[in-house]
């Protein structure tokens, strides 16, 4: 089988909050939640990007076209705010030639993007400015730089941009239940109690109570993976 270096785009797309959810509601729901991802991201695949592999709660998305990477992100982010009991989406993205070999790709360009992601937040989508400088001049206008990131084993800083625009997510409301993570759209029957004069919301009993139990434990805590 012959190997060649190619340039590609590198799209790690995860589900911010799926272990919260895995230890509250169980394994199925887990599972459930990981087809449903999928079939957003499925249905959010633009030009020529592609679903590489599935890690864990983790897409690897690739495409000779970067473009086609930051249009398939905001589709799957778009889609996840606005799907019932989901989680919301953080990213990670970078641009470079990767060895191709038997199928697999291997490098500093995989391996950089998966740092990439490691570092988001709750609802980011970060990217380097490898990635950056190869969209077009308009798409540039939609990032805002956030720091030049010291990665192990990496020898120079990497400037990390974080995406400001999110196109048509903000024309609807929902919130998330702070213990499984879960957005809830208004159309949920959810739960409330006021905590300190916040109201917060919930997908079941359950997750009031174990809330009630330890309420300091859930608030203003990023979600991770």
């Amino acid at each position: 089988m012959s190997s060649k270096l190619t340039p590609l785009g590198i799209l790690f797309a995860d589900l911010s909050g799926y272990t919260a959810l895995t230890d509250i509601h169980g394994g199925h729901t887990a599972f459930k939640t990981i087809e449903v991802f999928q079939q957003i991201a499925s249905k959010s695949l633009t030009g020529e990007a592609m679903i590489k592999e599935r890690i864990g709660d983790e897409l690897l998305i690739i495409s000779a076209k970067p473009l086609d990477l930051l249009v398939t992100i905001l589709k799957i982010s778009r889609m996840a705010e606005q799907t019932s009991k989901f989680l919301k989406i953080k990213a990670g993205m970078h641009y470079g030639k990767l060895l191709v070999k038997g199928g697999k790709l291997f490098g500093a360009t995989i391996n950089l993007a998966a740092r990439i992601i490691a570092i988001a937040k709750t609802d980011q989508i970060l990217c380097s400015d490898d990635f950056l400088n190869s969209l077009p001049k308009s798409e540039k206008s939609l990032f805002k730089k956030l720091s030049n990131y010291k990665f192990k084993n990496i020898r120079e800083p990497i400037a990390i941009f974080e995406l400001q625009s999110r196109s048509n997510n903000d024309d609807h409301d929902n919130t998330v239940d702070p213990v499984c993570k879960m957005i809830l759209l208004p159309s949920n029957e959810t739960i409330s109690q006021e905590h300190f004069g916040k109201r917060y919301y919930f997908c079941s009993p359950k997750c009031k109570r174990l809330f009630l139990q330890n309420p300091l434990s859930f608030i203003n805590t990023d979600t991770e993976g």
